[in-house]
């Protein structure tokens, strides 16, 4: 199981999307979008079989390369529920 969060900035560029992605595949998309003064943030929780030597990790897929504001508030996080 795999959770990311991400936060947004107000401004210059408030929207960003991202995703976490295994092996170069998208498992889930992210969006968040600061305004009216306000941080935003989003978040998604997804679950894979993986195998030995997959991978899994969040990218930025922004279309207008947003920025994501890091201090702690944008987080990924993964664990094994079982083994088969």
């Amino acid at each position: 199981m795999f959770s990311a969060s991400i936060m947004s900035y107000v401004d210059p560029k408030p929207e960003i999307q991202a995703e976490i992605v295994k092996n170069g595949a998208s498992l889930a998309r992210i969006f968040a979008h600061g305004d009216s003064g306000r941080h935003d943030q989003g978040a998604v929780t997804v679950t894979t079989q993986l195998n030995a030597t997959d991978e899994v990790w969040v990218r930025e897929s922004s279309p207008n390369n947003g920025e994501l504001y890091g201090s702690k508030f944008s987080t990924f996080t993964g664990f094994m529920i079982y083994s088969l």
